[in-house]
């Protein structure tokens, strides 16, 4: 096991004195992002703080927009197949 350990002891430090994680010896950066993404959870702060502090959300349009997208170039793409249309917010 590896240690990180961070120590600052500045009087307007808005940050934690003193940290210090245990790691596994061949912890990657995504696993060291999830883990402080649960020690920020668990730490009390909000699910959408978190999201945007680490950049793991998208406005819910963005997705939509995505999601739309991928269907309209699905059915650009298999035009000849003949569709119910269910999927789309326009005639096919």
């Amino acid at each position: 096991m590896a240690k990180f350990i961070f120590i600052t002891d500045g009087e307007e430090n808005r940050e934690a004195s003193r940290i210090e994680l245990q790691v596994p010896n061949d912890l990657n950066v995504f696993e060291f992002k999830n883990m402080c993404i649960r020690m920020a959870s668990a730490m009390g702060y909000h699910p959408n703080s978190i999201g945007k502090a680490f950049e793991t959300t998208k406005e819910k349009s963005e997705i939509d927009k995505e999601i739309f997208s991928i269907f309209y170039d699905i059915n650009e793409s298999t035009s000849a197949v003949s569709t119910t249309g269910s999927l789309f917010h326009y005639s096919v």
